[in-house]
């Protein structure tokens, strides 16, 4: 049997695709894929690095959208992986090759719509569209990641 080494631009392994909708701090909607979600009961559970910019929005508002795409919705999904609403991105972000994108619904072709209980806006192209409160931050691998002030 063969195999292949692959170097991946995003991996995507074993769990749900969620883009999430959050609130920049001019007021505008974010959106950034994930794939570390997981439901009990009426919660999901989030796995975030804390060095990226989506955790600590949604700490700081207390509210996302989580916007679960159709499998034909790929080619967008992939259009946002390396994409950064923020100009100042982390060395070992631009290494791992992101950029800054100001219209990350434009480039990926997908459509804001108004959410009914939240201020992030849901994505119309997902056929689900959960509206989310923030409730808790439970931090792991530690030792691994900055601290963050805004997390506790």
């Amino acid at each position: 049997m063969t195999h292949q080494v692959l170097n991946p631009t995003v991996l995507y392994w074993g769990t749900p695709v969620v883009i999430i909708s959050s609130t920049n701090p001019e007021g505008t909607t974010n959106i950034a894929p994930m794939s570390s979600a997981f439901w009990q009961g009426y919660r999901c559970i989030l796995g975030l690095a804390s060095i990226n910019q989506t955790p600590q929005k949604i700490v700081r508002t207390k509210q996302c959208v989580l916007n679960l795409p159709k499998a034909s919705m790929e080619p967008a999904i992939n259009s946002l992986a390396k994409l950064a609403a923020m100009k100042d991105i982390l060395d070992i972000k631009k290494a791992m090759g992101y950029q800054y994108a100001a219209h990350k619904w434009t480039l990926s072709g997908l459509t804001p719509q108004d959410s009914d209980l939240v201020s992030p806006k849901r994505m119309v192209e997902c056929p689900v569209q959960m509206e989310c409160e923030f409730v808790a931050v439970h931090r792991i691998m530690r030792d691994l990641a900055p601290p963050l002030s805004d997390l506790g």
